[in-house]
């Protein structure tokens, strides 16, 4: 059966695992070499200009295109295979699954050409979703400026999006410190759980060998850039997308996922690559990544990166998510200023919904969008907001798990995503699952209103900062 066309495919609660603690020893014993260095194998800093000014890979109608575009397909039909080899596309991924496909158009299809490509294929029997693939990335490299002596200049205390390596790792630089205390992520932890929450981290995988992560894998996932199992956060050695960096995003996933364990330490996660080392990736394979966590006991979903343009096969993943009562929390992105999609995303918008969905009531109440806060709450410089934030979250500065069993500071949208989902993961833990729980709503309802200090973006922060003791008492009086 096609995992479209089941909303009741996930595992049983018992085949989830049993609740397990954090290793005690968690950081002792640790010296590393580097200290306050960034991340990334070089010292020189990220260009300025945001990735999100780059354009989007959208030629203009009738124009040349340079290099080959590549076409995201949805469909219910499942002779798709056939129909396209009437084509000039290559078909370069496919999940009968899912019915999603990755084709290619020739080289030096020109843009009038794509433009007419792509009506034609949305008119095949079946096919839903015709569309240029939008290129996938993270931000939290972006935000250094060159010092002119072979280093980097924060933009403003704190607001360097890189990470940072700690030298001399110390147990309560993790356990106490600034965002898990601003959110009171210790008392929310004395209350007790009855059930194991499993976190979904889509990213740019996992180093599943790091000590923060013994007894908390719910399994070894899915890498979707290399189309294989184990989703390993792992570095190339090239600078893949030609901006003078090597594998700048490295290690992303990696303090994501410590940083939900920092605020859930009883959460399983459940590791899924659909970004590579340098922080990019394909919405396709963001669709499936998401299929593929829901389909796989995922309670939470992490989503933790932003898209050049609105993506219909990714809102078509965020349907099936929602319909199977999967939450899933996603960042605002770190313009400074506009949302970005799926940050965006707005179910009353797209025009199609998947078979096996018509009957479902579809209101995007599950996809919460995240944007961040410093540590006085006051909105974090890079980050993005507007009125399609529904929460906020400590983002500055954040401590957790970098891959070669490090720790260090990571900045940007993605850290306080991850914050709000570990809160969700104490509310679920607490709760149980839906429907004896809505963890989406009790971290949205629970938080702290911040608008009074933050009156120049009033009303863009959503409903305040996210309060994980106020969201595991309502979790633990069945609020």
């Amino acid at each position: 059966m096609s995992l479209l066309m089941s909303t009741n495919s996930r595992p049983s609660r018992e085949e989830k695992g049993t609740r397990r603690q954090l290793p005690t020893a968690l950081l002792s014993g640790l010296v590393i070499a580097l200290a306050l260095t960034p991340l990334s194998a070089q010292t020189t800093a990220t260009r300025a200009t945001a990735r999100a000014a780059r354009p989007a890979n959208t030629p203009a109608s009738g124009g040349p295109v340079h290099e080959p575009v590549r076409l995201s397909l949805v469909s219910s039909s499942d002779d798709v295979m056939d129909q396209l080899t009437q084509f000039p596309v290559t078909l370069l991924k496919g999940s009968v699954r899912t019915n999603t496909y990755l084709v290619e158009a020739l080289p030096g299809t020109t843009g009038g050409v794509l433009d007419d490509l792509i009506d034609d294929l949305v008119q095949l029997p079946g096919m839903l979703v015709a569309e240029i693939d939008q290129r996938v990335f993270t931000h939290e490299i972006d935000s250094c400026i060159d010092d002119g002596m072979g280093g980097v200049t924060q933009v403003g205390a704190q607001q360097c999006t890189v990470a940072f390596v700690d030298g001399t790792p110390t147990p309560p630089e993790f356990f106490a410190q600034t965002a898990l205390e601003q959110i009171d992520a210790a008392n929310a932890q004395l209350i007790m759980t009855t059930y194991t929450p499993v976190v979904a981290v889509i990213d740019t995988g996992l180093d599943m060998s790091h000590s923060i992560f013994a007894g908390h894998l719910a399994s070894a996932g899915w890498d979707f850039v290399a189309g294989r199992p184990r989703a390993w956060d792992l570095p190339n050695g090239l600078d893949d997308d030609g901006d003078d960096l090597i594998d700048e995003a490295y290690g992303h996933g990696t303090h994501i996922a410590g940083t939900v364990l920092a605020v859930a330490p009883e959460a399983l996660i459940l590791p899924v690559r659909v970004l590579d080392a340098e922080g990019n990736g394909s919405a396709y394979d963001v669709a499936n990544g998401i299929f593929w966590a829901v389909a796989n006991g995922a309670d939470i979903i992490n989503l933790s990166l932003s898209m050049s343009g609105v993506s219909n096969t990714v809102a078509g993943a965020l349907q099936f998510a929602e319909a199977n009562n999967v939450v899933v929390f996603t960042s605002a992105g770190n313009t400074g200023d506009d949302i970005l999609f799926p940050g965006t995303y707005d179910p009353a918008t797209i025009n199609y919904v998947l078979p096996g969905l018509e009957g479902v009531a579809l209101d995007g109440a599950e996809i919460v969008t995240v944007a961040a806060v410093d540590d006085m709450d006051i909105k974090a410089m890079f980050s993005a907001w507007g009125l399609e934030v529904d929460v906020s979250a400590p983002g500055v500065a954040v401590y957790s798990a970098l891959p070669g069993d490090r720790y260090g500071w990571w900045s940007g949208t993605s850290m306080a995503t991850a914050v709000a989902s570990g809160v969700a993961a104490l509310t679920v833990g607490i709760a149980g699952p839906f429907p004896a729980s809505s963890p989406a709503q009790m971290v949205i309802d629970q938080s702290l209103p911040i608008d009074d200090i933050n009156p120049m973006t009033a009303g863009g922060l959503g409903a305040g900062r996210t309060d994980a003791l106020a969201s595991a008492m309502a979790a633990a009086q069945g609020l």
